[in-house]
Parts: structure tokens; C-alpha cells; sequence
């Protein structure tokens, strides 16, 4: 089935039982009490099934639905028809495609916001539910350290002196009150054991703390891009719509396939880093 036109199919949902469009049909059949064959009414027929599918069956499955079942759905829409008839119409629509198992066809891939709006709404409260947890907790942590003269009041590692976060605690707190050279003494002892701990020459040039930064970097054991394409994976599986760019280039990058609403989403991204696919 082709791409549904989304804009005039949701401006389609319950109008039939619209109260103006009920007094235009009753004006048409005093004014013009035209017949036409049944067979003109194609479009109309299937789009009340979709239409009846957006306000109540919104997976799209009427595969449980009987031949009475749906002649109340064309009755309702002003489409009488009697049993046999309703059964005739569902089994053309098997038979061109429109259906397929009792499901409209296609309409999970093209309709995700009826088929899946059930695992939609779920993962934005999951997403909503984090932030205002992640909001609290941090209130709780800051009324729960007083500031003093604007600032938090440094606290004391409970790590032994001679460790390094020990020894770098009372480094910093003896510069605070070090005035001159005595000061100068203590910043380039604190470089130094800062250096010692992290990898990186704090006297070094810029791009060269630069790189010693990256190295140190990339030789730990978590690293940022795998926590980012695994974040990606399960946005795929469970919430599309949430993907970034640079989730978007984790994957790829993993080589991993993605749905066509995505790859339409994302096409600049993914022509960038695969032009030739592109």
C-alpha cells in the first residue's frame, strides 16, 4: 500500500459523524438526489475502515472483527450495506492488497503514531519521570550542603592523608592562605601530583595537554562511544523518535541497519559518513 497522504487521512477521523457534514448530506439529497453506482464509493469504504481504526482499533488489526462487525461500521457512516454485502467488501480488500491477515496493510510502518502511541506515551512519562527524580535529587543535595558566602564550604575527603586526593585537599587548602613564593611552591606541587594522577603535563603547551588528555582518554575501560551506541540501541528498539545525530552516528558507524522513517530523518548525517551508500 502506498504512503497514505497523513494530513488529509487525520482530518478524516470521525468526520462522517460530523454534525455539519450531516446537514450537507441532508441539503445534497433535497437538492441533488443524484444516484451513482456503488462501486464509486471505493475510497469512501476504505477510508472509514481507517478512519474507524484511528478512534478505536488503533493497532489496525481487525482480524477478530466479523462480517456483522463491520457492516455496523459502514452503517454508522452513513454507508448501508447488509451482512453479505460488508463480508463481499472486507474480502476485496484482502484480495487488491489493502489488507493482509485481517491487519491494514502497512499501517504500523506508516501510522506509528496510532500503532505504537501506547509504547510512545510510556517511554516520554519514563523520560519525564527521570528528569523531575534527577530535579529532585538535586535540590535535596543542595539544600542539604549550606552555602557560605555564596559558595559550598569545601569538605574534607574521607580518603587517608597520604593518598593523592588527601594530599591534594590539603594542598589547596594550604594555597588559600599562602601568600608569594610560598604560594607559587604549592600551586607547582599540586601540578605535579595532579600530573602524576592523571596522565597529563599540566605545564605541557595547550595541544599538548590536549593530546595527553585523549590519550589518557581512550585507555579507560568505559568509554563515551560505546556508552553512546548502546544508548542508541535501545532508542531504536523502543522510542525512534528520541534518536540524536550522534546516536545516529554511533550506529551507523556500527554498522548497524536502520528503519527507512530514520534514514529519511537523518539522510544528511548518514550520506556524510557514508557518502557511497548515499
Amino acid at each position: 500500500m502506498s504512503k497514505p497522504n497523513l494530513l488529509g487521512f487525520c482530518s478524516s477521523i470521525g468526520i462522517y459523524r460530523n454534525k455539519r457534514l450531516r446537514n450537507l448530506r441532508s441539503i445534497l439529497l433535497k437538492e441533488l438526489p443524484k444516484k451513482v453506482p456503488f462501486a464509486e464509493l471505493s475510497p469512501l469504504l476504505f477510508q472509514v475502515v481507517m478512519a474507524f481504526a484511528g478512534e478505536n482499533q488503533i493497532d489496525g488489526d481487525f482480524s477478530t472483527y466479523t462480517a456483522e462487525d463491520f457492516s455496523e461500521i459502514f452503517a454508522v457512516n452513513h454507508v448501508p450495506v447488509t451482512i453479505g454485502e460488508a463480508e463481499k467488501i472486507r474480502k476485496a480488500f484482502a484480495t487488491v492488497g489493502l489488507m493482509a491477515d485481517g491487519k491494514i496493510r502497512s499501517w504500523a510502518r506508516f501510522n506509528r503514531h496510532f500503532a505504537e502511541h501506547e509504547k510512545i506515551v510510556k517511554a516520554k512519562r519514563k523520560a519525564a519521570k527521570f528528569m523531575h527524580d534527577k530535579r529532585d535529587r538535586d535540590q535535596r543535595k543542595a539544600a542539604s550542603e549550606p552555602a557560605k558566602n555564596g559558595e559550598q564550604t569545601p569538605k574534607k575527603p574521607a580518603d587517608k592523608p597520604n593518598s593523592s586526593s588527601g594530599q591534594l585537599w590539603l594542598i589547596n587548602q594550604a594555597i588559600e592562605r599562602a601568600r608569594g613564593p610560598a604560594k607559587k611552591v604549592l600551586e607547582q606541587q599540586r601540578d605535579k601530583l595532579l600530573s602524576g594522577e592523571t596522565g597529563v603535563d599540566l605545564n605541557a603547551p595547550a595541544a599538548k595537554q590536549v593530546e595527553q588528555a585523549s590519550a589518557a582518554f581512550n585507555t579507560t575501560p568505559q568509554n563515551w562511544g560505546k556508552a553512546i551506541l548502546q544508548a542508541a540501541k535501545v532508542a531504536l528498539e523502543e522510542s525512534p523518535e528520541i534518536l540524536s545525530e550522534a546516536m545516529v552516528e554511533a550506529l551507523v558507524s556500527a554498522k548497524v541497519e536502520l528503519p527507512d522513517d530514520v534514514s529519511r530523518r537523518f539522510r544528511t548525517t548518514i550520506e556524510r559518513l557514508n557518502p557511497v551508500a548515499g
